[in-house]
């Protein structure tokens, strides 16, 4: 009798505990979603506020601000031909 009560105890333990980790998994996952949604900044222009990315992945520049942006680190994709052959 103690040997089929051992491994029956162990099995529901095993049930229990694996019921209890997958209650924490389904919290963190929900809260990793939440944490992904990106923030936006709103920018007040001519033709009305426009949002755009927090931190942007690629830029296209098509002003003379060019060697601004770059100081600041952000990956240009894409200059203005004058932009691009200006030495400052």
């Amino acid at each position: 009798m103690k040997k089929l009560f051992l491994p029956l105890f162990l099995f529901i333990s095993l049930l229990i505990l694996g019921a209890c980790n997958s209650e924490t998994t389904a919290k963190e996952a929900e809260s990793s979603t939440a944490d992904q949604t990106p923030e936006t900044i709103t920018y007040e222009s001519e033709n009305g506020p426009i949002d755009v990315p927090a931190e942007p992945k690629r830029v296209v520049m098509l002003s003379s601000y060019t060697g601004d942006v770059m100081s600041l680190d952000i990956p240009l994709i894409g200059v203005t031909s004058w932009a691009k052959n200006n030495p400052l």
